[in-house]
């Protein structure tokens, strides 16, 4: 390793971590690791917070389905049993080669993502249609560790905008919101609808409200909790079940991929409007009937798929940072030990947490500090 700005152990100590380490379905483990060292143009950070998200909740429940447990990825190379969290915060204790830009001991935000730099994708600009793209703590060992390493190049301080860490593991999500609320151009004074008031769509609300002029901002959510959530966070109107909206959006995100949202989402958009499915439907739920209607009313269907690092994080950074406090998103940090029973809970159950985040090393549950 390099120098480093905390304590991390020399080669002659003991080179291991805590970590999350997923082994399969409903098998989730707090093990010890190698702390890994940054390779070419990656940084080592020493995490301060990180999110857990419904994807990673998905692979407990499902999977694997996106993590390369059963068999090797084609890009990263992994296989195996796999440290899970794409969402974090950390400091940067070491540098890999051909690293420019940061300093030891520098709080970042991770886009956890990387890319080809090369395809025509990527020199358009749009690196999250890399046929190279990879995230770490889907296809490599994530944050929800110690420590981990990740490309510097999805790395962004944290310094000059004033964020705490624990806003920081709200980066990625956020940057994912800004991503959809982008590709769905809401045009000026529009009548919008959120279905789903969870993580993704809870920042959605806000991304909308920070980045579109929307005009009425109506959210349908069936939990008065998270209505009320979606109410501080700029929603005009909010409703328990879509039978109580009056229908006629103009743009509609469904974030809970689930087979009623996206039938939900194609009767109470106008006709020519368009459909965002931000939620990752299950196969076979786009019967022949919503596909009729998509073309019997001219609708337009828009699928975002993650970020693009580069604009969408520095702009989710501004988003986060433009609020004084994000308690009634994610109001506690958890320890790293405690993520296995939030997982059975959470899979077990209807999910309650909006957005649960963890620090390793931490003894007890804490307030979450913005």
């Amino acid at each position: 390793m390099t120098s480093t700005a905390n304590p991390v152990p020399t080669r002659d100590e003991r080179l291991i971590m805590e970590a999350a380490v997923l082994h399969g379905r409903r098998d989730l483990r707090i093990e010890t690791r190698p702390i890994p060292e940054p390779q070419h143009g990656e940084v080592l950070l020493a995490v301060k917070t990180a999110g857990v998200c419904g994807s990673d909740l998905g692979e407990f429940a499902h999977g694997p389905v996106l993590t390369p447990i059963e068999q090797r990825h084609p890009i990263t190379g992994h296989l195996g049993p796999l440290v899970l969290g794409h969402e974090f915060s950390g400091e940067v204790v070491a540098l890999g080669s051909a690293v420019d830009g940061f300093g030891l001991g520098q709080l970042v935000a991770s886009g956890a993502s990387s890319w080809c730099d090369r395809c025509s994708h990527c020199r358009r600009g749009h690196t999250n249609r890399c046929p190279h793209y990879w995230a770490v703590g889907l296809q490599r060992n994530g944050g929800l560790a110690e420590f981990v390493s990740v490309p510097a190049h999805n790395c962004f301080p944290l310094d000059e905008s004033g964020i705490t860490a624990d806003a920081g593991a709200l980066v990625q999500p956020m940057a994912i919101a800004v991503h959809t609320v982008r590709r769905a151009s809401v045009r000026s004074g529009s009548r919008v609808l959120v279905l789903g008031a969870g993580g993704i769509g809870a920042f959605v609300v806000a991304a909308l409200r920070s980045l579109a002029d929307v005009g009425e901002l109506a959210v349908c959510e069936p939990s008065s909790a998270r209505r009320d959530t979606a109410r501080a966070l700029g929603a005009s109107e909010t409703a328990s079940e879509h039978s109580a909206l009056d229908g006629g959006y103009d743009t509609v995100f469904e974030t809970s991929g689930t087979a009623a949202g996206l039938g939900a989402a194609v009767s109470l958009v106008d006709t020519g409007g368009s459909v965002v499915l931000t939620g990752i439907q299950p196969p076979g739920t786009m019967s022949t009937e919503l596909l009729r209607q998509v073309t019997l009313r001219e609708l337009t269907l828009i699928g975002p798929m993650a970020c693009i690092v580069r604009t969408d994080v520095p702009d989710a950074i501004g988003v986060l940072a433009g609020r004084d406090s994000w308690h009634d998103v994610a109001p506690v940090v958890y320890p790293l030990t405690d993520i296995g029973a939030l997982f059975v809970r959470e899979t077990d159950t209807a999910r309650t947490a909006l957005k649960p985040l963890f620090a390793p090393g931490l003894h007890k549950p804490r307030k979450s500090q913005y």
